[in-house]
């Protein structure tokens, strides 16, 4: 589980409203992960390419792929 700010690479749509996002991260590099309800009015601002996030990453293992938390910070 850790917490940072980056910028949006790249979203994937996978499934209805999820995505697969991949951020730039300034602690962490770039990392990858799954973000529920992406594609929702609410929620597709923060996953658009460009955006500056703050983000909440949580897996149960480190390997794994984990679940973004995402709040836009600068679009």
């Amino acid at each position: 589980h850790w917490r940072d700010q980056g910028i949006v690479l790249s979203a994937r749509g996978h499934g209805e409203n999820a995505a697969i996002v991949a951020l730039l991260t300034a602690d962490r590099g770039r990392h990858a992960g799954y973000v529920h309800g992406a594609r929702s009015a609410k929620n597709a601002a923060s996953c658009e390419v460009g955006t500056l996030v703050e983000c909440e990453w949580s897996s149960r293992a480190e390997g794994q792929l984990g679940a973004f938390s995402l709040s836009t910070l600068k679009a």
